[in-house]
């Protein structure tokens, strides 16, 4: 897509258009998805759901995901040196409007942007990281202020002890890093929050050379969801989970 900008902090219809198609790609929808429904202007995109939310038995694993576009198009917007706002559930006279996107006028783009664009759309990788992590501390504090910028919380578990507490044939390592990411509530606004963040944070991997894979499945169970809760203290609620190739007991030791 054509990645210049006329007056800064203005984007045109076709790359407003362009951008929402690419945010969808990388997150893994397609152009046969039938769940959702955009509206875009030169200032304002807006996300709704085809069927009623609230009674989708897939409500959350479809909030989750709505969530993760619209972190790559958060992202995408950056990096075309435009601010972005972000209202989720803004009327509740409009039971299919989910969230709303609006330009907010110029920024500059950072290094960092540009890092987590290129590692958006460079796709995921399943290729394992050789070798130790050089500063596990700060790998941590990166991954878990990537989950606090988006409104969520992150947690670390040894794949070890993981799957010792959550019996689950996934195509799970026998080793790595098993990275929780949860709100504090659980309503269709925290679970939107908990897509962004989960995006963010396999992002910043990414971007940090170590490859995360999503675990989507293992949640889908409410036994398995409890489970995981439980395993990390409860009064929280895990919304995602993210397998990372690094080993978790050398990250938390």
């Amino acid at each position: 897509m054509n990645r210049s900008v006329g007056a800064p902090g203005v984007l045109t219809q076709g790359q407003i258009d362009a951008l929402v198609r690419e945010a969808a790609e990388a997150a893994g929808w397609n152009s046969t998805d039938d769940a959702w429904s955009w509206r875009f202007t030169s200032a304002v995109v807006e996300l709704r759901a085809v069927r009623p939310i609230a009674t989708d038995p897939n409500r959350r694993a479809l909030l989750i995901s709505a969530g993760v576009v619209l972190l790559n198009l958060r992202m995408l917007i950056k990096g075309l040196g435009c601010h972005s706002a972000v209202s989720l559930l803004p009327d509740r006279s409009r039971r299919d409007l989910i969230a709303i996107v609006r330009l907010d006028g110029p920024r500059s783009v950072t290094e960092q942007d540009r890092s987590l664009v290129a590692a958006m759309l460079a796709g995921p990788s399943e290729k394992p990281v050789i070798g130790t992590v050089s500063s596990p501390a700060s790998l941590i504090t990166t991954l878990r202020r990537a989950a606090k910028v988006e409104q969520a919380w992150l947690a670390l578990q040894p794949m070890t002890s993981f799957r010792a507490a959550i019996p689950h044939d996934d195509g799970m390592r026998s080793s790595g890093t098993v990275l929780i990411i949860g709100t504090v509530l659980d309503g269709f606004c925290a679970q939107l929050q908990a897509g962004q963040a989960t995006q963010r944070v396999a992002l910043n991997a990414a971007a940090l050379g170590l490859p995360v894979r999503s675990m989507g499945s293992v949640l889908q169970s409410s036994g398995h969801r409890s489970a995981v809760r439980e395993l990390i203290g409860g009064g929280l609620w895990p919304q995602t989970l993210l397998d990372l190739a690094v080993d978790g007991h050398q990250l938390l030791r």
